[in-house]
């Protein structure tokens, strides 16, 4: 049974991705596609009905989309979970690609959830122009 601390783990980890603007749908790797609270509360229940341990798992969601032939930047959080502590982010993919795939990629090892970039330098860090040598 889902404790009281674990529910308050996943409240403090929700409100810390939703502050950083990672506000939108998330997709886990037991496929589940919702809000961050809502699908870390289903991660959770989910691992407690095959009775295996809650981590490490990957969320994954769209820092930036626009329907159509827009370049998309997608973040991926690869998601640890320990007791007393709670969700960690050990690293995280950042995706800038297009219809046809992934263009570049970056990742970010990280220690604290306060090294997790906002939704906005992610963004800006994929879709900053690189100045090429001219010939």
């Amino acid at each position: 049974m889902a404790t009281q601390r674990t529910f308050e783990h996943i409240l403090n980890f929700s409100r810390c991705l939703i502050d950083k603007g990672y506000d939108g749908y998330f997709l886990s790797t037991f496929g589940f596609n919702d809000k961050i609270r809502d699908n870390l509360i289903q991660h959770v229940m989910q691992c407690l009905a095959e009775k295996r341990n809650i981590g490490p798992f990957n969320l994954s969601t769209y820092s930036r989309w626009e329907d159509g032939p827009q370049p998309y930047v997608r973040c991926n959080f690869f998601t640890h979970f320990r007791e007393p502590g709670g969700f960690d982010v050990m690293k995280m993919h950042i995706d800038y690609g297009n219809r046809y795939g992934v263009i570049r990629s970056k990742e970010l090892l990280i220690n604290m959830h306060a090294e997790i970039p906002t939704r906005d330098q992610a963004n800006a860090l994929m879709l900053e122009r690189k100045k090429g040598l001219k010939i």
